[in-house]
C-alpha cells in the first residue's frame, strides 16, 4: 500500500469493502484503514478492530506478521494524535521490531515517518529531523521514489525553520528538476508540483511558505499555505492540513484582510474541534488568540490563549508550545500584566532554547526585555536585548534587529539610563531608532513602518531638531499613502488568493461529498447485502431444520419411516461394500390399544415415549431406531451377530417389562405396566432392499404374538460377526 491514497482512491475502497466476506476483506480492509488514520480516525481503529480478528484466526507467517505491524501503526499514530503517548509508544514500539524482524525497510521507513509526527506535535525539532532521515534511508533501500520524497519535504519543512538559506537552496534545487510553474510574484504557481503526488506537493508548498514568510513575502507565503492545505486534504494529511491552512489564515491578517483572515481561522477552528487531536486545538486557540489581539480584543485575546495554553500544558515542551507562550506573553504585556507576561516569555524562551530555534527565541528575549522594563526592572531588560542582539547575530536574523533596537529606544525613554559609548545622536531614543531604521533598510524590499516614522519625529521633535522632525513627518505621511496603497494592494491580493482557494475547496468539497456519497451508497448496500446474508442464514436455518424435523417422528424425536429407509439403504450398502452383516428388528407394545381405551391417548402416548427411552438407553452409537407407526417400531443393528442380536433385544425387552410408567393421571390408575414383543431378521445376500427383511422381521414379530408376546422371536444365521 501507499504512503498516502486521494481522496477517490479511498472511495473505492469503501466501494469494493461492501462486497466481500470473512477473510476476502482483509486486501482492501487494510489498506483502508491506512488512508483513513487522519481523515476518520474511529472508523480506521473499528476497521483495524474488524482486520486483527480476521488475522487471528490465519496461519501466523510472515504476511500475517506483517499486517499486525501495520495495524499497530494505525493504532499508533491515531493514539500520538490523541496524545496519548503511553498507548502510542509501545504500538510503535511493536510495530517498528515488527517490520525489522521482517526487514521490511518500507514499514520501517512508514514507522519512522509516525515517530516523526510525534516529535512534530510536540515541537522537538532535533528528534523529528533524525526520524525523518531514517524514513528516508530506509525508502531509499525499499526503492520507494513516493515515500523517499515524502521524508526530504518532511526534513525541508524543519529545515526551513531552522536555516532559511539551506532551505530555499535545495527547493531551488528540486524546483528546477521539477520545473514547477511559477507566478509572476515569484511564487509556486497553481500547477506547482503538478506532477508530484498531492501528499508530496502539500509538504513541499508548506516549506516554501516557511520560506517566504522568513523573507517577509507574505502574498506569496499566503499563496503556498493555502495550496498545501488544499492538496494535504486531498491526500488525507489531515493535520498538516490544518496547520497549513491556519498559516494561511495567519499571512491574510499579515496582508491587512482581517475579514477573511478570521472567516478562514473559524473554519479551520471548526476543522480542528471536529479532530479532537488535542495539538491541532491548541494550535488553532494559539492562531485564534493572536487575530483577537490584533483586532484589539485583548481580554477575549487572553482568555482564548489561556485556553491554548492550557491544552498544551498536558504535552511536552516544543516549539509549539513556546510559540503559544510567546504569543500569551504578548497579550498580557499589552494588557499592563508585566510580571505574568515575564512568566510567559521566560518559558517560551527557555522552549525555544532547548529546540535551537533562533529566530523565535529572539524575539521571545525582545518580548522578555520588554516584560522587565514595565516591571521596573531596566537592567535585566538591557541583559535580554543583549542576548537577543547576540542570537540575531549569529544567526542573519535582520528583523530581530529592528525590533530589539525599537525595544531599546523604549526602555531608554522609560528610565534613566546612561547612553551607550558609540552614541553620537542627540538623544538615546533617536539612537536607537535610527539605528532600528538602518537595520530595516539592509533588508530588500522593507519598508519602514509608519508608527517608526512617527516615532523618529517625535524623537527628533524632543531632541529639539525641527528639520529632522518635518522630515520624518514628511517621510510618516509619505509611508502613510504609501501604507495605504500596499494594505489595498495585499487586500486585493488577499481577496483574489480567497477567490483562489475558495474555488479549489469548492472543487475538493464536490469531489469529497461525491466521494462521501459513493461510500455511503457503498455502506447502504453492504447493510443491505448483510441484512439479505442473514435473511438467507435465517432461512437456511428453517431450511435445516423442516429438513430435520421432516425426518423425526414428532411425538418421539426418534426418526420416522422415511428416515428409516433412507438410514436402511446406506447400511445396506455399507454392510455389501464391508462384508458385514446387518440386523433388524421390529417391535411393538404389547395390548397397546387397551393403554388407549383405559387410560386414554394422552396417557398411551406417555407410554410411547417411554417406550422409546428405555430402548434407547440400551443401544449402541452405532444402532438406529425409528418409529414405523403407531405403537410400532424398528431396529437397525450394524455388524450384528445372532447371539448379539437377541441378547440386545432381549436387554430391550426385559427393560420395558420392568419399567413401571408414570403419566401424572389424577384417579390413582398409575403406574402402567406395560411389555413389548420383538422380531428378528439379518440380512441376507438375495434382499436388494430393507423390505424384505422388513418382511421377515414382521413375521418374526407375528410369532411372538401368537406365542403369548412379551418375547423374542427371530430367524438365526450361520456366518454372523460378534456384535
Amino acid at each position: 500500500m501507499e504512503l498516502y491514497a486521494l481522496d477517490d482512491e479511498v472511495a473505492q475502497l469503501e466501494a469494493t469493502l461492501t462486497s466481500l466476506t470473512g477473510p476476502d476483506r482483509l486486501p482492501d480492509l487494510l489498506p483502508l484503514c491506512w488512508y483513513l488514520r487522519q481523515r476518520d480516525s474511529n472508523r480506521a481503529l473499528d476497521l483495524a478492530d474488524e482486520a486483527s480478528g480476521l488475522l487471528d484466526v490465519l496461519v501466523d507467517g510472515p504476511e500475517i506478521a506483517r499486517q499486525r505491524a501495520r495495524l499497530d501503526l494505525v493504532r499508533a499514530e491515531i493514539a500520538i494524535l490523541m496524545n496519548r503517548y503511553d498507548e502510542a509508544d509501545p504500538l510503535l514500539a511493536r510495530a517498528t521490531a515488527g517490520f525489522a524482524g521482517l526487514d521490511d525497510p518500507i514499514g520501517l521507513g512508514d514507522a519512522a515517518l509516525v515517530a516523526y509526527l510525534r516529535h512534530q506535535i510536540d515541537g522537538v525539532t532535533r528528534p523529528a529531523g533524525v526520524a525523518a532521515e531514517q524514513a528516508q534511508q530506509h525508502y531509499a533501500r525499499g526503492g520507494d521514489i513516493l515515500r523517499a520524497k515524502a521524508a526530504e519535504g518532511w526534513l525541508l519543512l524543519l529545515l526551513a525553520y531552522d536555516d532559511v538559506d539551506a532551505a530555499e537552496r535545495r527547493l531551488i534545487a528540486l524546483d528546477e528538476a521539477a520545473a514547477p510553474t511559477v507566478a509572476d510574484d515569484g511564487s509556486a504557481g497553481s500547477n506547482a508540483y503538478a506532477s508530484e503526488h498531492p501528499g508530496v506537493a502539500s509538504v513541499l508548498l508548506a516549506a516554501r511558505a516557511v520560506v517566504h514568510r522568513t523573507r517577509n513575502e507574505i502574498s506569496q507565503a499566503l499563496r503556498c499555505a493555502a495550496r498545501a492545505s488544499q492538496r494535504g486534504q486531498t491526500a488525507g494529511l489531515i493535520r498538516h492540513a490544518i496547520a497549513a491552512a491556519n498559516n494561511a489564515g495567519w499571512y491574510m491578517l499579515e496582508l491587512g484582510d482581517l475579514d477573511g483572515s478570521a472567516e478562514w481561522m473559524d473554519r479551520e477552528d471548526r476543522a480542528a474541534r471536529a479532530t479532537g487531536w488535542p495539538s491541532v486545538l491548541a494550535f488553532a486557540a494559539m492562531r485564534l488568540g493572536e487575530l483577537l489581539r490584533q483586532l484589539g480584543q485583548t481580554e477575549r485575546s487572553r482568555e482564548v490563549l489561556e485556553e491554548a495554553i492550557g491544552l498544551y500544558a498536558r504535552m511536552p515542551s516544543g516549539i509549539n508550545k513556546g510559540v503559544a507562550y510567546r504569543v500569551y506573553g504578548r497579550t498580557l504585556l499589552e494588557l499592563g500584566r508585566s510580571e505574568e507576561a515575564l512568566d510567559a516569555y521566560e518559558a517560551a524562551i527557555g522552549m525555544f532554547r532547548a529546540e535551537h530555534y533562533h529566530e523565535r527565541l529572539a524575539n521571545a528575549l525582545i518580548g522578555a526585555a520588554r516584560a522587565l522594563s514595565l516591571a521596573g526592572r531596566p537592567a535585566e531588560a538591557i541583559l535580554r536585548l543583549e542576548e537577543a542582539r547576540t542570537t540575531a547575530a549569529d544567526h542573519r536574523i535582520q528583523t530581530a534587529e529592528i525590533e530589539l533596537n525599537r525595544a531599546m529606544a523604549e526602555i531608554h525613554e522609560r528610565h534613566p539610563l546612561p547612553p551607550p559609548p558609540d552614541m553620537t545622536a542627540p538623544t538615546t531614543a533617536v539612537h536607537y531608532l535610527e539605528r532600528a531604521l538602518a537595520a530595516g533598510a539592509a533588508i530588500a524590499a522593507w519598508q519602514p513602518p509608519v508608527d517608526l516614522l512617527a516615532g523618529l519625529a517625535a524623537a527628533w521633535e524632543a531632541a529639539g531638531d525641527i528639520g529632522r522632525t518635518l522630515d520624518y513627518l514628511k517621510r510618516t505621511v509619505t509611508a502613510e499613502r504609501n501604507d495605504s496603497r500596499r494594505k489595498a494592494a495585499n487586500r486585493t491580493l488577499a481577496l483574489q488568493i480567497r477567490y483562489e482557494t475558495e474555488q479549489t475547496r469548492r472543487e475538493m468539497l464536490h469531489s469529497r461529498q461525491l466521494a462521501l456519497a459513493e461510500a455511503e451508497r457503498a455502506t447502504a448496500l453492504e447493510r443491505t447485502l448483510e441484512a439479505l446474508r442473514e435473511t438467507q442464514a435465517e432461512l437456511e436455518m428453517r431450511r435445516a431444520e423442516f429438513e430435520r424435523l421432516s425426518l423425526l417422528d414428532p411425538m418421539t424425536g426418534i426418526a420416522n419411516r422415511r428416515h428409516f429407509d433412507d438410514r436402511a439403504a446406506a447400511e445396506i450398502a455399507r454392510a455389501r461394500r464391508e462384508g458385514s452383516q446387518l440386523g433388524v428388528v421390529m417391535f411393538d407394545i404389547d395390548h397397546f390399544k387397551q393403554v388407549n381405551d383405559r387410560f386414554g391417548h394422552a396417557a398411551g402416548d406417555i407410554v410411547i415415549q417411554r417406550v422409546v427411552e428405555r430402548a434407547r438407553g440400551e443401544l449402541r452409537a452405532s444402532d438406529f431406531i425409528a418409529r414405523l407407526g403407531g405403537e410400532e417400531f424398528a431396529l437397525l443393528v450394524p455388524n450384528a451377530a445372532p447371539a448379539g442380536l437377541r441378547q440386545l433385544t432381549e436387554r430391550i425387552r426385559e427393560e420395558i417389562a420392568a419399567t413401571a410408567i408414570e403419566t401424572g393421571s389424577p384417579d390413582g390408575t398409575d403406574p402402567i405396566a406395560v411389555t413389548a414383543s420383538f422380531g428378528l431378521a439379518l440380512l441376507r445376500p438375495e434382499d436388494a432392499a430393507i423390505d424384505s427383511v422388513l418382511m421377515r422381521a414382521d413375521a418374526a414379530l407375528y410369532q411372538a404374538k401368537r406365542q403369548g408376546r412379551n418375547r423374542v422371536v427371530g430367524e438365526e444365521a450361520a456366518t454372523l460377526s460378534h456384535v
